[in-house]
């Protein structure tokens, strides 16, 4: 099975919702960050590519059981993915840069800058270092508190897919165009129910548990703007207790790191959690 649809926009742009919805339209199973969670030789692999030679992908071995895949870690390798998959159509999901840059400096990045108790298992460890390198200092240079450098790499990754991808092939998307431009693009009917409108303050139906091994933040450490909601209380997702928010994975040993369960997207106003809300 070879993807048939890439996806090259960046997390909290959409991809849950988007992920659902080709998923409804019959190009599922979607990859997402959610689907990494449960599959330790995908851990594997994207930290291998992460932090060695990625010349060597086996992407169809990787994608065997995906129709299409969307949010990182597959964004973060959309060249690369585009052009393995040359019949593929792309999806480069988008938003409004300033409002991209808030949601993700309440929601993702506090819990990627979230340390990694010791006795976390390996798995946990692999995947926080993987994302951890992959987002914030592959894509944003270890700079993405620097709100202006953070929105221009937003603003650069939107102009670099634009020109890279053949326009009868690309499709740049705001879920809030709903159904029509995405079924335009792929050649297939539009639905009658309304498009997908994911809520990120919990896990979606079948979405995996946390991972162990998160801890507090350490003093000093960043945290969200002022005003913005606070790291989560214990209790949260990865403790005992039902989670009321969502949230990432465990974060790197000695270093800052995310907990909590696959990401959401799509949510009432509150927008917590890993997820893509608008």
């Amino acid at each position: 099975m070879a993807l048939q649809v890439v996806g090259a926009g960046f997390g909290r742009t959409g991809t849950l919702s988007l992920k659902h919805a080709l998923q409804r339209l019959g190009f599922g199973p979607c990859y997402h960050m959610m689907e990494v969670f449960p599959r330790h030789d995908h851990i594997a692999r994207w930290h291998e590519l992460t932090f060695n030679d990625d010349r060597a992908a086996d992407w169809d071995a990787l994608f065997a059981d995906f129709q299409s895949a969307v949010d990182w870690p597959a964004a973060r390798w959309w060249r690369e993915l585009a052009a393995h998959y040359a019949d593929a159509k792309v999806v480069l999901s988008v938003r409004d840069p300033e409002a991209w840059y808030a949601s993700m400096r309440r929601t993702i990045y506090p819990e990627i800058m979230r340390p990694l108790e010791a006795e976390a298992p390996e798995f946990a460890k692999r995947l926080t270092h993987a994302v951890h390198k992959m987002i914030i200092a592959d894509t944003f240079g270890d700079r993405f508190e620097d709100r202006a450098f953070a929105v221009r790499t937003f603003k650069r990754h939107i102009d670099e897919v634009r020109d890279s991808i053949d326009a009868a092939r690309l499709l740049v998307f705001d879920v809030r165009d709903g159904w029509a431009p995405l079924c335009e693009l792929l050649g297939v009917p539009i639905p009658e129910e309304p498009f997908p409108r994911l809520n990120a303050s919990g896990p979606p139906p079948g979405a995996p548990g946390p991972l162990p091994g998160a801890s507090d933040p350490p003093p000093g450490a960043p945290g969200p703007p002022p005003g913005a909601p606070g790291p989560p209380p214990r209790g949260h997702p990865h403790r005992p207790g039902p989670p009321p928010r969502d949230h990432h994975r465990p974060g790197p040993p000695h270093r800052p790191g995310f907990p909590g369960p696959a990401h959401q997207d799509r949510p009432g106003p509150s927008e917590p959690g890993w997820g893509d809300p608008r």
